[in-house]
């Protein structure tokens, strides 16, 4: 029987949260940032893990054609364009984010520059184009077998790393190049993910989630200091190839039994699917929180409250009228013309 994806909504949920945790630190409550501001790289690298998992199943699993990319296109731009446009304008509006003048206003449209959280955009969007060249030559591979695929993204990686190691990237680059290790791991997971029949025991799925609390709580730098004696410093910023990594196996083991282990709950089902909305509003709600309450406990509660709101809001009324209107609208698309 094929792995169903029950968990998938709750870890997006997760991935978001980890975003808001670390960034409402650094806007109000500085002291926190040690322990938990690097969350917001690692709930984004989740995110690029995640988006590469979800889509390369699909894309398996209705074929690569002329009509299939076409609509791969159209609904990729449709999810994403629209929603991050009028955030580019609301940020540009409220003079946040950095988007000051028109000239930001019309780079970040163009994503030809990454502007505060939204840098995020642009690298996601590029990969979106990559992706099925990344599917078709796997899709090759796999005719050796399923170990000849994930050779096959193994080497895509090597390749990507030899030409932009990931200890050279710079910070919050919209440059997909150096990312593109992420987004392959997460093909990868797929690729092995598709031929598992067989869902993982609930003790098996306890054990990796704790290995990967464990792995990831080593990893911050609090941690590290406190083990080690290493420094506080920005020295994970650029770990997002082993950050990926973890996240491709815990994604394997509970992309479908995540509920089961205790952490699939509806709060974070609820997040994950506004998870979008809630992305794109939170900075401008964190900056007008924190402005007003300081730097606290109840301010740093309140940022991550407010922006859940402010982006559930924005989901309900603008973002899922918009998808049904995408979904209505690529159910309607004509068929192609043989040839």
């Amino acid at each position: 029987m094929r792995r169903g994806l029950s968990a998938v909504k709750a870890i997006r949920g997760m991935a978001c949260f980890m975003v808001l945790v670390g960034h409402a630190a650094g806007f109000s409550l500085k002291a926190l940032t040690p322990f938990v501001g690097p969350l917001a790289k690692i709930g984004v690298w989740l995110f690029f893990v995640l988006s590469a998992f979800l889509l390369t199943l699909k894309i398996s699993a209705s074929g690569i054609s002329r009509r299939s990319m076409v609509e791969y296109g159209i609904g990729r731009f449709a999810r994403i364009v629209p929603m991050y446009w009028l955030a580019v304008c609301i940020y540009f509006f409220a003079g946040s984010a950095g988007i000051d003048s028109a000239a930001d206003l019309f780079d970040a449209a163009l994503m030809r520059k990454g502007y505060a959280h939204l840098w995020t955009i642009p690298v996601e969007f590029k990969f979106y184009f990559l992706l099925p060249v990344i599917v078709l030559v796997v899709g090759y591979a796999g005719r050796l077998g399923v170990a000849w695929q994930v050779l096959a993204c193994g080497l895509v990686i090597l390749v990507c790393q030899a030409l932009y190691p990931f200890w050279m990237t710079p910070e919050n680059s919209i440059q997909m190049r150096w990312y593109v290790a992420s987004f392959v791991i997460g093909v990868a997971c797929a690729v092995l993910y598709a031929q598992s029949d067989e869902q993982p025991s609930l003790r098996r799925v306890q054990l990796v989630v704790l290995l990967t609390v464990a792995l990831l709580v080593l990893a911050m730098p609090v941690t590290r200091n406190i083990l080690f004696g290493m420094p506080y410093g920005p020295w994970l910023r650029d770990k997002f190839v082993f950050i990926s990594l973890i996240w491709g196996v815990f994604l394997f083991f509970c992309a479908d039994r995540l509920s089961g282990a205790g952490l699939g709950r509806r709060v974070f089902d609820r997040i994950g699917e506004c998870s979008f909305s809630i992305y794109l509003i939170h900075w401008l709600v964190m900056s007008r929180v924190s402005a007003m309450a300081g730097d606290s406990v109840s301010a740093f509660i309140a940022c991550i409250l407010a922006s859940i709101i402010a982006g559930m809001i924005l989901y309900y009324t603008v973002e899922a009228p918009l998808q049904r209107i995408r979904s209505a609208g690529l159910k309607r698309f004509p068929p192609m013309p043989a040839g």
